[in-house]
């Protein structure tokens, strides 16, 4: 698989889009969700820093819900229903290390449900970018770095572009 291919389940850019402060609210983290396509990163998520920017804790739409249903409201903040040890990797691991990286990780915790995105952070503990780990599964799970397009006509010539820029070596 081409590391391009791998490198395309990550997102680099705009993750201050994504940052909360603990003491931020739960509607505050709500708007910062729902603005997610605009600002050009994954929905669903934040990720709660402190001032330096250090990573402490992730909160996802579901968190939000859960907390609801507890009885908090959206005044109170997030720190009260983060998920305080998210599954991070350092930035230096290598994209075919990432998925065992995980896995190691949800093991050691005892956990068995899966995640939807994995922070890779700096030294520092800051976050670096996200990772969509059900797009990397299926990546990895492809087992050709190559394809053959059969007929360039409107919808082969679309389909071959879309492979190429994901990485994969095309021919037609």
């Amino acid at each position: 698989m081409p590391i391009d291919a791998l490198e395309s389940t990550r997102t680099h850019a705009n993750l201050d889009k994504l940052s909360l402060r603990p003491a931020d609210s739960l509607f505050h983290a709500m708007t910062v969700m729902k603005n997610a396509a605009a600002n050009r990163v994954p929905p669903g998520v934040a990720l709660v820093t402190t001032e330096s920017g250090e990573l402490v804790g992730v909160l996802t739409d579901s968190d939000i819900r859960n907390a609801l249903l507890y009885g908090l409201s959206v005044g109170d903040s997030v720190d009260r229903f983060m998920t305080t040890d998210p599954i991070t990797l350092p930035d230096t691991t290598p994209m075919e290390q990432v998925l065992e990286g995980i896995r190691s990780q949800l093991g050691a915790r005892g956990r068995r449900n899966s995640i939807r995105y994995v922070v890779m952070v700096d030294a520092r503990r800051r976050p670096v970018s996200l990772i969509d780990v059900d797009s990397l599964a299926h990546r990895v799970s492809l087992r050709w770095d190559s394809a053959a397009v059969i007929g360039l006509g409107y919808v082969g010539l679309t389909l071959a572009v879309t492979l190429a820029e994901a990485g994969y070596r095309v021919f037609g």
